[in-house]
């Protein structure tokens, strides 16, 4: 990988854009890209699926594993927005990484990217139909099987990512708030109604954990529940002024997004009694939908549709993301060319849509039948985690050295250096000591899938360097989104937002 870094193409040509290769311009705005972000980070499911098992790690600190995780997010989030202000195009962290460090590590990006965005939708889905039709049996003696649910799920995203960007970004702006509502509603009935224990901040306490480890353990999968906020960066092409927007974005949705969690968290603790912690765990139903039945009666079915339209709104999301880099990397011709053609009418990236679906539905359909929808969830969970952990670190050493070479200038010690170094060390650290013992089996397969993911990566790599077939090196990391050469231009009308992201430098 020694190779010079390629520079970005020259301006384009005026008609070069539109060689059936360009996506919906200027079809987002600021609310959109936002919702994109939160629907990815799914809060309802961050809080209401996760938090029986992240209490069960930590015990009562589990709002404290959401805090870690939330500053660990705001730091990855300032270093992102550093690169969406000067890069912005479909590939996202595949045009990032290509472009600051070497496209081999762009492309290795993107396919651990490939674990987080087309193997999650399958695993979300079957795990919102079984959860659904745990409840629907329980609650109403019907019958509706985990697997149909996933199948329409799927088709439901397949139709709506087809017919428009445009469409799907609407339809997250109102899944999104309305998720956002009904658990926020929810846990100001609990602090209004606090347990044994009454109000207090003993679950920011981190003596009171169960241990060390099982507070790390936590805190993986609280990153895992921010994880989302990045899928903004490949809707750079199809946003109004991305390198405004897009900053903004980042540091908007991770901020509500921790907020939430941080307040949410601490308000169900709270409800449900910070002295009777082990009985939130040993719940046979959901925690928090037996505090939804305490304060709403049957109205409390609310909040169980609160989780499934959260479940459906994260596939949306993923949806949008992965398919963008899909079609950023066919484009480039790292991954075959059919990628990367648009529908004429729709100009949505019609080919890398039908991909995304029918691996979704084969991977969600296969392993959820083999497995089981929960464990592979909570599998897939772990290895999209410690994905999105490669992912961010190697993001992290392509600011810095963006900075450093291309825009000494504007180079801020705290924004380009500090916390770039400081997230990925904190991720080095989390992700070290939850696997330290492994966690119980099958989740500790989250790792294996991970490790082996990356080596089937690095093996496509070398077959490519073999074969002579890297011809895309060359196009990885130009940018798409205008005529700019990122490498000469002066600074993008971003600079408060370089301040949102991070100031003081």
């Amino acid at each position: 990988m020694s190779e010079p870094i390629p520079s970005p193409r020259p301006p384009a040509a005026a008609g070069e854009r539109a060689c059936g290769t360009n996506l919906r311009a200027n079809a987002l705005r600021l609310p959109g890209v936002v919702m994109q972000a939160l629907t990815h980070i799914a809060p309802a499911v961050g809080m209401i699926a996760f938090i029986p098992m992240i209490t069960a790690y930590s015990g009562v600190t589990s709002p404290l594993a959401y805090l870690i995780a939330f500053v660990i997010a705001a730091m990855l989030g300032a270093s992102l927005a550093q690169l969406a202000r000067y890069l912005p195009a479909a590939g996202g962290y595949y045009t990032y990484v290509s472009r600051t460090l070497h496209p081999r590590f762009g492309f290795l990006t993107a396919w651990m990217f490939f674990i987080v965005e087309l193997v999650a939708p399958g695993a979300g889905f079957g795990f919102g139909g079984f959860i659904l039709q745990n409840t629907l049996q329980a609650e109403y003696g019907i019958d509706f099987p985990w697997w149909l649910f996933l199948i329409l799920a799927l088709a439901a995203v397949f139709v709506t990512s087809y017919v428009g960007i445009r469409v799907t970004v609407r339809l997250a702006v109102l899944l999104g708030a309305l998720e956002i509502a009904i658990v926020t509603v929810l846990s100001l009935f609990a602090v209004a109604h606090a347990g044994p224990g009454g109000i207090s901040l003993e679950p920011f306490n981190p003596a009171r954990s169960f241990s060390t480890h099982g507070l790390f353990l936590a805190v993986v999968f609280t990153i895992f529940a921010f994880a989302g906020f990045e899928s903004v960066a490949p809707l750079a092409e199809e946003s109004r002024d991305p390198r405004r927007i897009l900053p903004r974005a980042i540091i908007l949705a991770i901020v509500i997004a921790g907020v939430f969690y941080v307040f949410t968290g601490w308000a169900f603790i709270t409800g449900w009694g910070t002295g009777s912690v082990r009985s939130f765990t040993a719940s046979a139903q959901n925690p928090v939908f037996v505090l939804a039945q305490r304060y709403w009666g049957g109205a409390w079915i609310i909040a169980f549709l609160a989780l499934v339209n959260s479940i459906f709104a994260i596939g949306l999301a993923a949806s949008n993301a992965a398919t963008r880099v899909l079609f950023a990397m066919g484009r480039s011709g790292a991954l075959p060319s059919f990628l990367a053609r648009v529908h004429p009418r729709y100009q949505t990236p019609v080919n890398a849509i039908y991909l995304q679906a029918a691996l979704s539905l084969a991977l969600g359909l296969g392993i959820g039948f083999g497995l089981g929808p929960q464990p592979f969830f909570f599998t897939v969970g772990l290895a999209t985690t410690l994905s999105l952990m490669l992912m961010y670190i190697v993001g992290n050493a392509g600011v810095t050295r963006f900075y450093l070479l291309e825009h000494r200038g504007e180079f801020s010690p705290l924004r380009h250096l500090v916390l770039p170094l400081a997230s990925s060390a904190a991720l080095f650290v989390v992700g070290y000591e939850s696997l330290n013992p492994l966690p119980p089996s099958p989740t500790w397969w989250g790792a294996v899938i991970t490790g082996a993911w990356l080596l089937v990566g690095v093996l496509v790599l070398l077959v490519m360097h073999r074969t002579g077939k890297e011809h895309w090196i060359a196009s990885a990391g130009r940018i798409f989104q205008g005529d700019v050469d990122p490498a000469t231009a002066g600074p993008p009308p971003t600079a408060d937002i370089a301040e949102a992201a991070g100031s003081g430098g």
